[in-house]
């Protein structure tokens, strides 16, 4: 555990001392191999990225069939109304001509009380007026039929048509929805695709840290707000810096909490005991400072001013910011967020 005043040392025998580094280097090794298992994540993630470029191709083609059949419906819409307002049109006319061919057989025969063949034929003063009368009543019947029959025969036609314009319209609807679904599942696999790409990129760049660390160079950092935007919430808090040869407290041979070693380029960091720290080993944890971030995993806990310090850096982290010692680092206030 992260000391904050010098521990007395009681004498061991030096077989027993050796022995317990060994235990602690082999523990340490184990923790270290389930943080940052030695695989490259490089080709997987390139791998997931291909995956993802191609969905987001495939998603981009769906989304214009979509917008091309939506505007489909549209259309068919517009031709839908010009066809309705064409069907009542023609049963307009068609009211019209029936109420004018009734107005005219009136004037036609105003001076019969009704138009029954037998008062046309008394009123008839010869077999040629009878005749006029009768062809004169036939034809006009005749005419306002046929207009009559050709306006009724146009309605029909209209209401064929407006059948045929909805069924394609229901067509393209049920294509638009089909095509929706379609996209709604390619937009959830590259959603996931995407989760995986950031779980990678995490264990990508912690593992890139811990190689620093294990070659005694300084970690790289990267850009903050590079490992994707999500929800994750941000928040500010004090660090101070402990371990390797510049901490003139920390005893050097002392384990942290979880069994590692620390040492001038451990990548880790020590969270307070008042937040209750064994919810937290094994996590890692992005620092931010200057817009520029690294993660590292939490290894280790200790009073940290009963929690008013959020994190005391190891060596590998303060380092990758730019400091060379504890004292370099002294306290300062940093944005971080757990992202395991």
């Amino acid at each position: 555990m992260r000391a904050w005043s010098t521990v007395a040392w009681s004498t061991v025998d030096i077989g027993v001392k050796v022995s317990s580094r060994i235990l602690a280097a082999l523990v340490t090794a184990c923790f270290f191999c389930a943080l940052f298992p030695l695989v490259s994540y490089a080709d997987e993630l390139t791998a997931v990225r291909e995956q993802i470029n191609a969905k987001v191709g495939e998603l981009d083609d769906l989304n214009s069939e979509v917008k091309a059949a939506k505007q489909s419906v549209k259309d068919l819409d517009v031709k839908i109304q010009k066809t309705l307002d064409e069907i009542d049109a023609k049963q307009e006319e068609h009211a019209r001509l029936q109420s004018s061919m009734a107005n005219m057989t009136v004037e036609l025969y105003k001076d019969s009380a009704d138009f029954d063949p037998v008062l046309v034929l008394e009123s008839s003063e010869s077999l040629q007026q009878l005749m006029r009368h009768l062809d004169m009543n036939e034809k006009v019947l005749d005419a306002y039929s046929d207009v009559i029959k050709q306006v009724q025969e146009a309605r029909d036609e209209l209401n064929l048509k407006y059948k045929e314009v909805s069924d394609k319209k229901d067509e393209q609807q049920a294509c638009v929805k089909s095509l929706q679904k379609k996209a709604k599942k390619l937009d959830d696999a590259i959603v996931g695709l995407r989760k995986q790409e950031k779980a990678l990129s995490i264990k990508e760049q912690a593992q890139l840290a811990q190689a620093a660390a294990e070659a005694h160079e300084v970690a790289q950092t990267f850009e903050t707000g590079t490992m994707g935007n999500d929800k994750l919430e941000w928040k500010t808090g004090l660090t101070t810096a402990y371990g390797g040869s510049s901490d003139k407290v920390t005893p050097k041979d002392e384990p942290t909490a979880t069994g590692t070693m620390c040492d001038d380029w451990s990548i880790g960091v020590a969270v307070p005991l008042k937040w209750g720290p064994e919810k937290y080993y094994g996590r890692y944890v992005e620092i931010s400072y200057e817009d520029q971030s690294v993660i590292a995993p939490v290894v280790d806990c200790g009073y940290m001013g009963n929690g008013y310090v959020s994190f005391d850096l190891q060596p590998g982290v303060f380092k990758a910011f730019g400091c060379s010692d504890c004292d370099e680092w002294g306290v300062r206030e940093v944005r971080y967020r757990f992202i395991t």
